[in-house]
């Protein structure tokens, strides 16, 4: 991978606005609590409501993307609220005005990640050729590396300075990115049109909701990371309460996934080349089914530990190649691809927040292991399936599908 101005501007951009989410997002809970004295029932309603609005806005702002509006400037207009949402939160204390804040500001901001990335896959298919996946994988490793020490940083500064400070830093992090943002070339296509090249004669793009290749995908993206993101809420849960280990565990568990994560991503952007990223991105799942019944047949800690390197596996390359994938099933629509990509993510989420309400009320934690492992193995069935049934069909006219 070449190392110019662009490539370090792009990996730059996804790590320091990693660190300010990552500054932001893991204190919202507390801040809700300490700070806006919102109940259980208004903390729920503040996630929901972020949650979906954040993938109707940002889906919005994907099809403009996609239809002529420059991304570079759909990304400094995603940037701008969020820093407007930190700097708010840094001296709002009513709840109302936060939740208010939340669906109509901190919404436009959810557009940046998924934005960058489609801005970054374009720049990577004009000038990286085949090492574009290992471009994506540097981008997504840097956001990993800011989760390493993000979030330990944002509690030791809120612990010692309160939350006006550590939001302030966030918005801090915020304006650096912006700056690098606009040091970014606009898209070839965006370029074209300005200068009066746009093609006339391509054809209007089919919707993602009537392409079934791209349905049945996205169900394997919510089941799989349906999986991972129970098992980040259930874990704590389950360690504490069920096996009595202390929470310095999950700290050493999840810090232990996350430093595996980083040099898997860039070795398999390395490998994608040889093997294809479907084939990687199935063998990724496989290491989650297998990571999921480790995780619920072993108790002692030192083997916890050691099954971290198949969490990291699975992922390391489900993270970045689902978003490939996606972006290679939908060439004309980078912008939808890679939202859809984060929204199906989002999903994920909120059924992971009922799943985890069932499970703790009726059931046990330790029961959510094997939900996470169920979620794996249909994961994986459903592309394999999707693999096989498509090829053998030639119902999948493009590349990813026929390459599969």
């Amino acid at each position: 991978m070449p190392i110019n101005r662009p490539t370090i501007c792009f990996i730059a951009i996804t790590f320091f606005s990693g660190l300010g989410g990552a500054f932001l997002f893991p204190l919202t809970t507390l801040y809700l609590v300490e700070v806006l004295q919102a109940t259980p029932f208004k903390i729920s309603l503040y996630l929901v409501c972020s949650v979906i609005s954040a993938i109707v806005v940002s889906q919005r702002m994907a099809y403009f993307s996609d239809n002529g509006t420059s991304r570079k400037r759909l990304i400094v207009m995603a940037f701008a609220c969020y820093i407007v949402t930190a700097i708010f939160f840094a001296w709002n204390s009513q709840y109302w005005l936060a939740l208010a804040v939340v669906v109509t500001i901190t919404s436009i901001s959810s557009a940046a990640f998924p934005q960058v990335f489609a801005l970054g896959r374009e720049y990577a298919d004009q000038h990286l050729a085949e090492k574009g996946t290992l471009f994506l994988n540097t981008m997504r490793a840097s956001i990993a590396l800011a989760w390493v020490c993000g979030p330990p940083m944002a509690f030791m500064a809120q612990s010692s300075y309160g939350f006006t400070l550590t939001f302030l830093l966030a918005a801090l992090s915020g304006m650096v990115t912006l700056l690098i943002v606009l040091t970014l070339p606009n898209s070839q296509k965006i370029q074209a049109q300005v200068e009066g090249e746009q093609d006339y004669s391509v054809k209007p793009f089919q919707p993602w909701y009537r392409q079934v290749p791209v349905l049945v995908f996205l169900v394997s993206i919510v089941l799989m990371f349906l999986a991972n993101n129970l098992y980040l809420t259930t874990i704590p849960l389950y360690l504490t309460h069920e096996l009595d280990y202390g929470s310095s565990l999950v700290g050493n568990m999840m810090g232990l996934a996350a430093l595996f994560e980083i040099p898997i991503m860039l070795g398999i952007g390395l490998l994608t080349v040889k093997w294809g990223a479907h084939r990687l991105l199935n063998l990724g799942v496989l290491f989650g089914c297998l990571f999921f019944a480790g995780m619920a047949v072993v108790s002692s800690e030192p083997a916890m530990l050691a099954l971290q390197l198949f969490n990291g596996l699975f992922i390391g390359a489900t993270a970045t190649l689902g978003m490939v994938v996606l972006q290679d099933m939908m060439r004309d629509q980078v912008g939808t691809a890679t939202t859809l990509f984060s929204n199906a993510i989002q999903v994920s989420l909120l059924l992971a927040s009922l799943a985890i309400g069932i499970l703790g009320e009726y059931f046990t934690y330790y029961m959510a292991l094997w939900v996470c492992f169920a979620a794996a193995v249909i994961s994986l069935i459903t592309r394999l399936g999707q693999d096989l049934w498509f090829k053998r069909d030639h119902s999948c006219s493009n590349e990813a599908c026929a390459t599969a």
